[in-house]
Protein backbone atom coordinates (compact mmCIF):
# COMPACT_ATOMS: atom_id res chain seq x y z
CA UNK A 1 0.00 0.00 0.00
CA UNK A 2 0.53 3.84 -0.03
CA UNK A 3 -0.34 6.95 0.78
CA UNK A 4 -2.18 8.40 -1.88
CA UNK A 5 -3.72 11.57 0.02
CA UNK A 6 -2.28 13.64 2.60
CA UNK A 7 -3.73 16.91 2.12
CA UNK A 8 -3.62 16.92 6.20
CA UNK A 9 0.42 17.02 6.75
CA UNK A 10 0.15 13.46 8.73
CA UNK A 11 3.68 12.19 9.46
CA UNK A 12 3.51 8.08 8.55
CA UNK A 13 5.44 6.01 11.02
CA UNK A 14 5.13 2.55 12.07
CA UNK A 15 5.69 -0.78 9.97
CA UNK A 16 3.83 -3.76 8.87
CA UNK A 17 0.08 -4.03 9.78
CA UNK A 18 0.77 -1.49 12.59
CA UNK A 19 1.10 2.16 11.11
CA UNK A 20 0.46 5.84 13.10
CA UNK A 21 -0.42 8.50 11.29
CA UNK A 22 0.37 11.58 13.35
CA UNK A 23 -1.33 14.85 12.42
CA UNK A 24 1.05 17.94 13.99
CA UNK A 25 0.12 20.30 17.01
CA UNK A 26 -1.05 23.54 16.19
CA UNK A 27 -3.67 23.12 13.39
CA UNK A 28 -6.80 25.22 13.28
CA UNK A 29 -10.36 24.69 13.53
CA UNK A 30 -11.05 22.62 10.58
CA UNK A 31 -10.82 18.81 8.73
CA UNK A 32 -7.79 17.34 7.86
CA UNK A 33 -7.18 13.37 5.98
CA UNK A 34 -4.85 11.25 4.61
CA UNK A 35 -5.76 8.75 2.28
CA UNK A 36 -3.89 5.33 1.89
CA UNK A 37 -3.86 2.04 -0.31
CA UNK A 38 -3.89 -1.05 1.08
CA UNK A 39 -3.87 -4.38 -0.66
CA UNK A 40 -5.56 -8.09 0.26
CA UNK A 41 -2.94 -10.22 0.31
CA UNK A 42 -2.95 -14.30 -0.38
CA UNK A 43 -3.23 -14.88 3.58
CA UNK A 44 -7.25 -13.58 3.66
CA UNK A 45 -9.61 -16.17 4.28
CA UNK A 46 -13.15 -16.70 2.52
CA UNK A 47 -15.92 -16.20 5.40
CA UNK A 48 -13.93 -13.95 7.60
CA UNK A 49 -14.61 -10.29 7.27
CA UNK A 50 -11.15 -7.84 6.36
CA UNK A 51 -11.22 -5.26 9.24
CA UNK A 52 -9.25 -2.27 9.88
CA UNK A 53 -9.55 -0.21 13.21
CA UNK A 54 -7.83 3.57 14.10
CA UNK A 55 -7.57 4.15 17.88
CA UNK A 56 -7.21 7.50 18.20
CA UNK A 57 -5.02 9.68 21.37
CA UNK A 58 -3.94 13.25 22.17
CA UNK A 59 -4.68 16.29 20.50
CA UNK A 60 -5.51 18.50 23.43
CA UNK A 61 -4.46 19.89 26.77
CA UNK A 62 -3.83 17.33 29.98
CA UNK A 63 -7.31 16.64 31.28
CA UNK A 64 -9.11 17.69 28.11
CA UNK A 65 -11.54 15.29 26.41
CA UNK A 66 -10.26 12.65 24.64
CA UNK A 67 -10.75 12.53 20.79
CA UNK A 68 -13.72 11.17 19.59
CA UNK A 69 -14.53 8.96 16.65
CA UNK A 70 -17.73 8.87 14.69
CA UNK A 71 -16.28 5.98 12.24
CA UNK A 72 -13.39 4.29 13.62
CA UNK A 73 -13.73 0.61 11.59
CA UNK A 74 -14.48 -0.78 8.17
CA UNK A 75 -15.21 -4.46 7.06
CA UNK A 76 -14.69 -5.87 3.80
CA UNK A 77 -16.49 -9.30 3.02
CA UNK A 78 -13.79 -11.41 1.64
CA UNK A 79 -14.73 -13.37 -1.47
CA UNK A 80 -15.37 -17.30 -2.38
CA UNK A 81 -12.26 -18.77 -3.89
CA UNK A 82 -12.71 -19.39 -7.24
CA UNK A 83 -10.97 -22.48 -8.78
CA UNK A 84 -10.26 -23.76 -12.23
CA UNK A 85 -8.39 -26.73 -14.19
CA UNK A 86 -6.95 -27.45 -17.34
CA UNK A 87 -5.13 -30.97 -19.18
CA UNK A 88 -2.66 -30.82 -21.62
CA UNK A 89 -0.21 -34.12 -22.84
CA UNK A 90 2.95 -34.02 -24.93
CA UNK A 91 1.46 -36.90 -26.99
CA UNK A 92 1.78 -36.09 -30.59
CA UNK A 93 1.32 -39.35 -31.60
CA UNK A 94 1.78 -42.93 -30.14
CA UNK A 95 2.09 -46.33 -30.51
CA UNK A 96 1.61 -49.47 -28.57
CA UNK A 97 3.84 -49.42 -25.95
CA UNK A 98 4.77 -46.37 -25.74
CA UNK A 99 4.25 -43.59 -22.51
CA UNK A 100 2.60 -40.34 -22.45
CA UNK A 101 3.14 -37.38 -20.32
CA UNK A 102 -0.25 -35.83 -18.99
CA UNK A 103 -0.22 -32.00 -16.97
CA UNK A 104 -3.21 -31.08 -14.89
CA UNK A 105 -3.29 -27.47 -13.64
CA UNK A 106 -5.44 -26.26 -11.00
CA UNK A 107 -5.60 -22.08 -10.90
CA UNK A 108 -6.55 -20.87 -7.62
CA UNK A 109 -7.96 -17.03 -7.63
CA UNK A 110 -9.74 -14.52 -5.64
CA UNK A 111 -9.46 -16.23 -2.05
CA UNK A 112 -7.79 -19.20 -0.03
CA UNK A 113 -9.63 -22.69 -0.59
CA UNK A 114 -11.26 -23.79 1.97
CA UNK A 115 -12.23 -27.34 0.84
CA UNK A 116 -9.99 -29.85 -1.11
CA UNK A 117 -9.73 -29.46 -4.77
CA UNK A 118 -10.46 -33.03 -6.53
CA UNK A 119 -10.26 -33.49 -10.17
CA UNK A 120 -11.59 -37.27 -11.67
CA UNK A 121 -9.06 -37.85 -14.48
CA UNK A 122 -10.71 -40.65 -16.85
CA UNK A 123 -8.20 -42.52 -18.64
CA UNK A 124 -9.72 -44.14 -21.95
CA UNK A 125 -9.26 -47.78 -23.57
CA UNK A 126 -5.95 -48.35 -24.43
CA UNK A 127 -4.23 -46.16 -21.11
CA UNK A 128 -2.35 -47.45 -18.01
CA UNK A 129 -1.27 -45.56 -15.46
CA UNK A 130 2.28 -45.55 -14.54
CA UNK A 131 2.30 -46.35 -10.40
CA UNK A 132 4.52 -43.83 -9.10
CA UNK A 133 4.95 -41.30 -11.61
CA UNK A 134 3.02 -38.48 -10.29
CA UNK A 135 5.31 -35.52 -9.63
CA UNK A 136 3.76 -32.48 -8.65
CA UNK A 137 1.36 -30.41 -6.01
CA UNK A 138 -1.71 -33.04 -6.47
CA UNK A 139 -2.07 -36.22 -4.87
CA UNK A 140 -2.82 -39.09 -7.46
CA UNK A 141 -4.94 -42.04 -6.97
CA UNK A 142 -3.68 -45.39 -8.93
CA UNK A 143 -6.99 -47.03 -10.09
CA UNK A 144 -8.94 -45.71 -13.27
CA UNK A 145 -10.83 -42.72 -12.84
CA UNK A 146 -7.63 -41.51 -11.09
CA UNK A 147 -8.35 -39.17 -8.57
CA UNK A 148 -6.38 -36.32 -8.04
CA UNK A 149 -6.27 -33.91 -4.85
CA UNK A 150 -5.16 -30.55 -4.12
CA UNK A 151 -5.60 -30.22 -0.06
CA UNK A 152 -7.56 -27.15 1.13
CA UNK A 153 -6.23 -23.84 2.73
CA UNK A 154 -4.08 -23.38 -1.24
CA UNK A 155 -3.66 -19.67 -1.14
CA UNK A 156 -4.24 -17.61 -5.05
CA UNK A 157 -1.67 -19.18 -7.66
CA UNK A 158 -1.54 -21.92 -10.11
CA UNK A 159 -0.81 -25.77 -8.62
CA UNK A 160 0.10 -28.42 -11.01
CA UNK A 161 0.81 -32.29 -11.58
CA UNK A 162 2.45 -34.20 -14.09
CA UNK A 163 1.95 -38.05 -14.93
CA UNK A 164 2.68 -41.15 -17.66
CA UNK A 165 0.22 -43.49 -19.05
CA UNK A 166 0.86 -46.08 -21.10
CA UNK A 167 -0.28 -47.19 -24.69
CA UNK A 168 -1.53 -50.72 -24.36
CA UNK A 169 -2.62 -52.93 -27.00
CA UNK A 170 -6.38 -52.41 -26.49
CA UNK A 171 -5.38 -48.36 -28.20
CA UNK A 172 -6.71 -48.43 -31.52
CA UNK A 173 -7.31 -45.13 -33.36
CA UNK A 174 -6.85 -42.24 -30.70
CA UNK A 175 -6.38 -42.37 -27.13
CA UNK A 176 -8.79 -40.11 -24.98
CA UNK A 177 -8.28 -38.34 -21.36
CA UNK A 178 -11.08 -36.03 -19.81
CA UNK A 179 -11.01 -34.03 -15.99
CA UNK A 180 -13.63 -33.03 -14.24
CA UNK A 181 -13.59 -30.90 -10.67
CA UNK A 182 -15.21 -30.17 -7.76
CA UNK A 183 -14.55 -28.55 -4.77
CA UNK A 184 -12.38 -25.48 -3.45
CA UNK A 185 -15.25 -24.17 -1.19
CA UNK A 186 -16.06 -21.37 -3.55
CA UNK A 187 -18.52 -21.98 -6.88
CA UNK A 188 -18.01 -25.18 -8.74
CA UNK A 189 -14.45 -25.28 -10.26
CA UNK A 190 -14.59 -25.65 -14.68
CA UNK A 191 -12.26 -25.61 -17.30
CA UNK A 192 -9.91 -22.67 -17.35
CA UNK A 193 -11.28 -20.69 -20.28
CA UNK A 194 -9.37 -21.02 -23.14
CA UNK A 195 -8.00 -24.07 -22.21
CA UNK A 196 -8.44 -27.96 -22.34
CA UNK A 197 -9.98 -30.33 -19.95
CA UNK A 198 -9.55 -33.49 -22.31
CA UNK A 199 -6.88 -35.01 -24.65
CA UNK A 200 -6.89 -37.03 -27.87
CA UNK A 201 -3.64 -38.52 -28.92
CA UNK A 202 -3.74 -40.46 -32.15
CA UNK A 203 -2.53 -43.63 -32.48
CA UNK A 204 -0.34 -44.92 -34.72
CA UNK A 205 -1.13 -48.15 -36.27
CA UNK A 206 1.02 -50.98 -37.33
CA UNK A 207 1.53 -52.34 -41.21
CA UNK A 208 2.46 -55.89 -41.84
CA UNK A 209 3.49 -57.30 -44.88
CA UNK A 210 4.61 -60.69 -46.33
CA UNK A 211 6.27 -62.43 -48.79
CA UNK A 212 7.84 -65.72 -49.62
CA UNK A 213 11.25 -66.91 -50.89
CA UNK A 214 13.32 -70.29 -51.96
CA UNK A 215 17.20 -70.56 -51.48
CA UNK A 216 19.38 -69.41 -54.78
CA UNK A 217 19.65 -72.51 -57.24
CA UNK A 218 17.02 -74.28 -56.38
CA UNK A 219 14.94 -73.19 -59.19
CA UNK A 220 14.89 -76.85 -61.12
CA UNK A 221 14.90 -80.15 -58.67
CA UNK A 222 14.15 -83.38 -58.97
CA UNK A 223 12.06 -86.38 -56.88
CA UNK A 224 14.09 -86.58 -53.50
CA UNK A 225 15.51 -82.79 -53.46
CA UNK A 226 14.72 -81.26 -50.64
CA UNK A 227 13.67 -77.05 -51.09
CA UNK A 228 13.99 -74.14 -48.84
CA UNK A 229 11.51 -72.13 -48.56
CA UNK A 230 11.71 -69.21 -45.89
CA UNK A 231 8.58 -66.35 -44.70
CA UNK A 232 9.44 -63.02 -44.06
CA UNK A 233 6.90 -60.76 -42.39
CA UNK A 234 7.79 -57.10 -41.96
CA UNK A 235 5.85 -54.84 -39.23
CA UNK A 236 6.41 -51.20 -39.38
CA UNK A 237 5.42 -47.97 -37.76
CA UNK A 238 4.22 -49.75 -34.52
CA UNK A 239 4.06 -52.97 -32.64
CA UNK A 240 1.16 -55.52 -33.87
CA UNK A 241 -1.08 -55.83 -31.93
CA UNK A 242 -2.01 -59.68 -33.49
CA UNK A 243 -0.72 -62.50 -33.54
CA UNK A 244 0.43 -62.97 -37.53
CA UNK A 245 -1.03 -65.69 -39.13
CA UNK A 246 0.21 -67.17 -42.56
CA UNK A 247 -1.20 -69.78 -44.30
CA UNK A 248 1.29 -71.69 -46.59
CA UNK A 249 -0.04 -74.47 -49.16
CA UNK A 250 2.38 -76.75 -50.37
CA UNK A 251 1.67 -77.75 -53.84
CA UNK A 252 0.98 -81.53 -54.93
CA UNK A 253 4.87 -82.86 -55.25
CA UNK A 254 5.75 -81.63 -51.99
CA UNK A 255 5.87 -82.73 -48.10
CA UNK A 256 6.79 -80.62 -45.11
CA UNK A 257 10.14 -82.03 -43.82
CA UNK A 258 10.76 -79.40 -41.05
CA UNK A 259 11.29 -75.52 -39.79
CA UNK A 260 14.73 -74.30 -39.01
CA UNK A 261 16.07 -71.11 -38.40
CA UNK A 262 13.32 -69.92 -36.48
CA UNK A 263 14.59 -67.05 -33.70
CA UNK A 264 11.78 -65.48 -33.46
CA UNK A 265 9.64 -68.37 -32.33
CA UNK A 266 7.43 -69.17 -35.62
CA UNK A 267 4.68 -71.92 -34.16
Amino acid sequence: GAVIGNAGGYVLSGSGNQRTFTLPAGKVPGSYSVTYTAVVNANAKQGGDIRNLVVPSGGTTTGGPPPTCSSCSTNHVMAKPSVSYAKSTTGNSVRVGDEIDYKVVVKVSDAQTTAPVVISDTLGQGLQYVAGSAVGDLTVSSTNPLTLTLAAGKQPGTYSVTYRARVSNQASGTVVNRITGTGGGGNPPGCTPGASCDTSTPVVQSEVSYRKSTAAGQSAVKVGDEIEFTLHVDVRNSKNIGVVHLQDTLGQGLEFVRAQNNPNSWS
